[in-house]
């Protein structure tokens, strides 16, 4: 193989893998706190806003901390959404798309107590002129401290909710990566290859 062929292949696989990184980072700068915490008598509760990142028509909310729990839904401040406490640690927010939505969390524990929330935003309108992308559009986990502040800790994992499966332009750009390993490592092994009987 030609030096000139050699770089050929290693600047395409360097430029699949940049892309393919770039094309599929997640968002996680759209959901962030209003204000501090609001404790009550058997609760605290804490306004939030998702904003920035696209048409959304579903928003679900987990707790990752043991113990800690929801008081109830919570609320969204939007007529056409409705929230429902799927379990203790799950509460699930629908309604029209929207791409700002205020909303609170109720949570039963003392505002005492640190724990982890994580958020996720989907778009699963089949219009594609509300949502270009069916799936999730942004995700974060939300870590409290215990004295009335939050930190974003980047992108929550992936949920079966969400569309998962790696877009079309990632394949090619994986495919034709992969391509160009095995045809680079085919003409190695043919340039180094002896004939036993020659």
């Amino acid at each position: 193989m030609s030096l000139h062929s050699k770089r050929f292949y290693e600047l395409l696989f360097a430029v699949a893998v940049a892309l393919t990184v770039s094309v599929t980072a997640a968002h996680a700068d759209g959901i962030v706190t209003v204000g501090g915490p609001s404790s009550f008598p058997t609760y605290w509760s804490q306004e939030w806003n998702e904003s920035g990142v696209g048409n959304f028509d579903n928003l679900e909310l987990f707790i990752e901390t043991t113990g800690v729990y929801f008081s109830d839904a919570g609320s969204a401040n939007d007529d056409g959404w409705t929230a429902s406490l799927v379990n203790p640690q799950y509460v699930y927010m629908a309604g029209e798309d929207v791409t700002n939505l205020n909303f609170n969390l109720d949570f039963i524990t003392d505002p005492s107590v640190p724990l982890t929330v994580d958020l996720y935003t989907t778009c699963n309108n089949a219009d594609a002129a509300v949502c270009p992308v069916i799936g999730a559009i942004d995700s974060v986990i939300m870590s409290y401290d215990g004295l009335g502040g939050w930190t974003n800790l980047g992108p929550a994992p992936g949920l079966g909710s969400e569309n998962t499966a790696p877009e079309p332009t990632t394949f090619v750009l994986m495919g034709t990566a992969l391509i160009g390993v095995g045809i680079r490592l085919r003409r190695k092994k043919r340039a180094s290859y002896t004939c036993p009987s020659c």
